[in-house]
This record gives C-alpha cells, sequence and structure tokens, in this order.
C-alpha cells in the first residue's frame, strides 16, 4: 500500500473531527487526476479565519507533534502548518479564508483508492493551481492533467478561474494564489493553447 494514503485519512479524519473545510492538493492529486506523479508529502488547503489561525494551528498540534521547537510561531506567521503522520510522512498544509479556497472545497471530491477515500481537489482547480505556481514541473503536471482528462476537464471554468487570479496577483488569504512573478498575459495563452482554446477570456 502506497503509504500516502493511510497519512492522509490519518489528516482528514482530524479535520473532520473539528468540522474543518479542506481538501487535498499537490502531488498526490495529480496522482487521481493523471495517473503519474511520485510524491513524497502530503499538500492541503484548509479554510481558516483571517485573525483565528492560532486556534486551527493549536489544534493540529495537540493531535499530531510539531516538527520544530518553534513551529507554532512559524506557522502562526507563514500560515503554513508543518507535521508528519504517524507513519513519518510529511503533510504540509496551507491556511486561509479566500473566496476561490471555498469554492476550490466546494468542487472537491472524493477519491476511492487502495481502499481510502481522500478528498482531493478537481481536476480543474488542480490545473488553475498548478499554473499558478507556474515552474517547469508544474506545466508538466497540467499538460499530464489536461491529456488525462480530455473532454472531461472544463476549460472554460479553469480560464474563468485562472485569470483574474493571475492579473490581480497574491491576496493574503488565499493559500492558493501565490503567484511567481512573470508575464501574466504569458501565463493566460500558455494555458489556453494547452486547454486548445484561443483568446476566450478578456485579459
Amino acid at each position: 500500500m502506497n503509504p500516502l494514503f493511510p497519512a492522509a485519512t490519518e489528516a482528514q479524519d482530524h479535520f473532520r473531527k473539528h468540522g474543518w473545510a479542506f481538501c487535498l492538493i499537490g502531488g498526490i492529486t495529480v496522482m487521481r487526476w493523471s495517473g503519474h506523479r511520485v510524491t513524497k508529502d502530503i499538500d492541503v488547503a484548509l479554510s481558516a479565519p483571517y485573525g483565528g489561525e492560532m486556534a486551527v494551528i493549536e489544534a493540529i498540534y495537540a493531535r499530531f507533534p510539531p516538527r520544530y521547537d518553534d513551529s507554532r510561531e512559524l506557522s502562526f506567521r507563514n500560515r503554513v502548518v508543518q507535521f508528519d503522520a504517524t507513519n513519518g510522512i510529511g503533510i504540509d498544509i496551507a491556511l486561509g479564508k479566500s473566496r476561490r479556497l471555498l469554492r476550490v472545497v466546494a468542487r472537491a471530491s472524493e477519491w476511492e483508492v487502495e481502499g481510502h477515500r481522500l478528498l482531493t481537489c478537481s481536476a480543474e482547480d488542480l490545473v488553475i493551481n498548478k499554473a499558478l505556481a507556474g515552474r517547469d514541473k508544474d506545466w508538466d503536471d497540467v499538460e499530464a492533467v489536461i491529456a488525462a482528462q480530455g473532454a472531461a476537464l472544463d476549460a472554460d471554468l479553469v480560464m474563468r478561474e485562472f485569470t483574474p487570479v493571475v492579473r490581480q496577483g497574491h491576496h493574503l488569504t488565499d493559500p492558493l494564489g501565490q503567484l511567481q512573478r512573470g508575464d501574466h498575459l504569458e501565463s493566460v495563452a500558455r494555458l489556453e493553447s494547452l486547454l486548445g482554446l484561443t483568446g476566450t477570456v478578456d485579459r
């Protein structure tokens, strides 16, 4: 069994116990939507009210030991909680409270894999997040997901969500919108091309 799956389940169970809105993002979701990519850790987006992060951080570290002595301070400052599951798999949680994050969580669905039911972001939101990250390996993931999903992917939704974020830049409460510096027009054009669209969005 892939050790990522029980680690993700362990974390999910804790999040659900507290009634938090969340979904898995990152490499584990690339595995779901493209069938490719090997990853060693788990990434999570979790909705936490701005100013209320410490309560969430404390609740997480009450269940999972922090990695470092100053983990609480680092987590509060960076809005990222890092810990290891019982089996040693690393888990990174991005905290935020943007409207886009809430839409991402609302579109999330369960993935049944090796006896586990993991709540992951949609293929569309994975493409958006990877295109926003913008590294070469992220664009490789974008291409792999688009190729695997084909016509099942809602290309119009991708562009409606992607274009405003890449144009306006990162907002503090959106953990999924941390953009690398670059030409937003180039990013929009590249994503449109991969999706088989041309000039469909007002830039």
